[in-house]
Formats: structure tokens, sequence, C-alpha cells
């Protein structure tokens, strides 16, 4: 059964991934339409603030949201933005829905449409708190540097990206868990030498195949690609980028 309330348009300001999942799934199943799922908080002032001011919009939120305050939370309210806090529900449907519904009461009056100037401007990329997003997956499953690569142009839209694609290859047969790669390591090394400020990305390629030759000597072969999303060159719209491949 779809909600009574008029469809609203959702963004989703939620700290844990799963719960932003589940509630957003929700709302769609709903007939909502989830036209935004923040990454942090600057994000979604960059967002809010480039939307018009005549769609009624809600932001669901939770506190542990990286970026969100108060503060943040006032600037963005407005009469066709409300916010509702999902803090303390319980995890379930009936609940979610529930707390949306006792919180959100719409105003029946009469106003004047509000006149927007627009501007034709390339979007602003913001500083903020470095987010990394892993994509993994089997070495025979397709999709995963595609997956990447369209992830990182569309938050390249909004913030400075840098795209890192490792591929592993073996000849051996792996009969042991003691022989396979571990992912999380790998991922732990590639977190905390991309938090190093560099500015050749050809050393931090040979830094992070090296680290991970160091922690993985199994390992025969790695074919690294990271690619940075609108550098900072003047006249150059895209991505530049360097690919590295090693045997050993």
């Amino acid at each position: 059964m779809r909600s009574e309330i008029p469809q609203i348009e959702v963004v989703t300001a939620i700290g844990d991934a799963d719960l932003e999942d589940y509630v957003s799934q929700l709302l769609f199943t709903q007939g909502w339409s989830i036209i935004y799922r923040a990454f942090d908080g600057d994000a979604l002032k960059v967002y809010m603030r480039d939307r018009s001011l005549e769609l009624r919009t809600i932001i669901v939120f939770t506190s542990d949201f990286p970026g969100l305050t108060d503060e943040t939370l006032g600037d963005l309210a407005s009469p066709t933005v409300s916010s509702i806090s999902l803090d303390s529900v319980p995890r379930t449907a009936h609940e979610i829905m529930q707390k949306i519904r006792s919180q959100l009461r719409l105003p029946m009056v009469h106003s004047q449409t509000p006149t927007i100037s627009l501007q034709s401007a390339s979007p602003k990329v913001v500083e903020s708190a470095r987010r990394i997003v892993l994509v993994t997956g089997s070495s025979s499953g397709p999709g995963k540097t595609q997956l990447a690569l369209a992830l990182a142009e569309e938050v390249s839209a909004r913030r400075k990206v840098i795209l890192v694609d490792v591929d592993f290859e073996s000849d051996e047969i792996i009969s042991s868990i003691s022989d396979t790669i571990d992912y999380s390591l790998v991922y732990e090394i590639v977190q905390k030498r991309m938090l190093i400020p560099t500015d050749l990305i050809e050393v931090v390629a040979e830094d992070i195949i090296s680290a991970i030759c160091q922690k993985f000597p199994q390992v025969k072969q790695i074919k690294i690609s990271i690619q940075k999303s609108n550098p900072p060159v003047i006249g150059f719209k895209g991505n530049v980028g360097v690919s590295l491949q090693k045997n050993f």
C-alpha cells in the first residue's frame, strides 16, 4: 500500500550506509522519488543551494551523518524544505513511515511563485572531508571498472575525485586461504596512501604497488590506474590519469 501523503521529493542524509539503502528503497516502493543521496554535509549544502525553490523537498537524516549540524539544517530550512530525523526510530518499515507521516503535514496556502534567475555556470567543486568508496568483486566478474568510472564521474560534479583501479592476476590455482588477497588490507593500503598529499599521481601509483607487493609477495602482476577528475588546469574539462602495470 502506497503512502497517502502527496508525492514529495526526498533527499537522504543518513550516516549508516545499510540504513540509508533500506530507507531509500522503502520510500521508493511507496512511490516517492529519491532525488539525491548525499555523501556528506558539504555535498548536501551544495546540492540544496542549487535546487529550485519551487520544489517541495524533505531531507531524511540521522545525526551521525558526516558534516551535518543543526546550523546546516537551519540554513537549509525554507517553506518548501523540511527535515525529518530518524534518530531513535526502530528500523522497521512501519515505524519509519509512521515517523515521517507524523512530522510531515503539508500546508494549504496560496503563495506567489518566486522568481528564479538561472545562470549558466559550471558546477562548483567543493573541498570537504575525504571519503573512500571501494568497488570490488571476483577477477572474472565484469563491470567493476565501468561502475567505478561512472560513480567517479557523477561525484566529480560536486567533489574532487581520484579514481584508483587495481587489478590482480595469478597463474596458480589457489588451494589455501593464506594464498589469497585480502581486499580489506588492499583497501587500507590505498586509503593510507591517498591521504598523503602528492603532486604527481605517478608517484602515488608506484607507492601503492610497492606497498601491495610487500604485503602480498605471492602477487605476480599488478595493474593500477589512477584518475583525477576536474584537475586544476585552465581551460581543461575532464579527467587526467595514469596506468601502471608491473610483473613480478
